[in-house]
Parts: structure tokens; C-alpha cells; sequence
């Protein structure tokens, strides 16, 4: 993720899983706790918390929030050469009761989308967490680290998408199958 200017400022939403595993809440509340610390430091206008569930069918007919919150997701990727794998996952499901199957996505226990707060902004998605570059996965901590760092450097455009934070843990949090 790349600063365009030190005079940008964003919004992060964090999408959270519903109903997901035990101990997973607590990690859930800690992100939660580090983007908003990064809220009072003026670097971000706002952070909305959303929940969606485990799953939605692929099917685009079917229609809901989670359906809109993904497509805005998709297109981020597809227009930088990211995929949203590991995170995101699409699979053929098979119905036990007759012979049909429908296609759906999987959604990780935590995403982290960052917008830029500009009303003239065709695409406002300045980052989503977790993506891969096909080398690389960008976890939802790699995303808070390095809004940390900007809230606390004034530097125009000083950190490219590939920094990481090396001195923290960086599980990949993918949802469990």
C-alpha cells in the first residue's frame, strides 16, 4: 500500500467473520483496538466495523451487502494484479440431498480495506488485507503496521506496498474450512 500524499487522509473498515471459532474474538477485538488507536491519531477519518458471514453463494442474481462489500474488493484486486487468495476462497459446493452444486465464497475471519476519503474518487480503495502478489501474502497486520507508521511519520509517500513490520508475528488470518 502506497501513501499518495502525507495529505491523504482514509477510512478503514474491518470486516469481520461472523460466528467464528473460539479464540478468534479476542484476536478480532485486538485489531479492532489498533485501527481505532490509529483513528485518534488523525491519520484515519473513520473506521466501520461490519460483520458478514462465513460464506456467500457466488451466484451474482443473489444480491446483498456482502455481495457489493466483494465485487468493490474484487475489482481493487483485479485492477492491481492481487488476488484475494488465501484469504478469500471460491469453491464448488455439492448439494447432498440432489445433484446440484453452486459456487461459493469463503471469507476470511478478518478483512481490512482502506479508503481514501476524497468525494471525487472513482476508486477509493486504496489497499485491501489480505491480498497476495502471487510471491507475497499482505496479512491484516502488515496493513495495521503500516498504518502505525504513517500516523507516526510525516513523510510524503515514504513506505511501498511490500514493507513489512518484522518485529510482530505475521500470521496470515484466513478463515477456517
Amino acid at each position: 500500500m502506497k501513501r499518495h500524499s502525507s495529505a491523504e487522509t482514509y477510512r478503514a473498515e474491518i470486516v469481520l467473520r461472523s460466528l467464528a471459532p473460539h479464540g478468534v474474538s479476542e484476536r478480532q477485538g485486538a485489531i479492532i483496538e489498533r485501527v481505532e488507536n490509529v483513528l485518534e491519531t488523525g491519520l484515519l477519518e473513520a473506521v466501520d466495523v461490519e460483520v458478514w458471514g462465513r460464506e456467500m453463494q457466488a451466484d451474482p442474481a443473489v444480491r446483498t451487502a456482502a455481495h457489493e462489500r466483494y465485487e468493490v474488493i474484487e475489482s481493487w484486486a483485479a485492477g492491481r494484479n492481487r488476488t484475494l487468495t488465501p484469504g478469500f476462497d471460491r469453491q464448488r459446493r455439492e448439494s447432498i440431498v440432489d445433484d446440484r452444486s453452486e459456487e461459493v465464497i469463503s471469507f476470511p475471519l478478518i478483512c481490512l480495506v482502506v479508503y481514501a476519503v476524497e468525494e471525487d474518487d472513482e476508486d477509493p480503495v486504496r489497499a485491501v488485507f489480505p491480498c497476495s502478489d502471487g510471491e507475497q501474502t499482505y496479512t491484516v497486520m502488515d496493513g495495521i503496521a503500516t498504518l502505525e507508521r504513517w500516523a507516526t511519520d510525516s513523510t510524503d509517500g515514504a513506505f511501498s506496498e511490500d514493507e513489512r513490520d518484522e518485529s510482530e508475528p505475521r500470521p496470515v488470518v484466513v478463515g477456517s474450512r
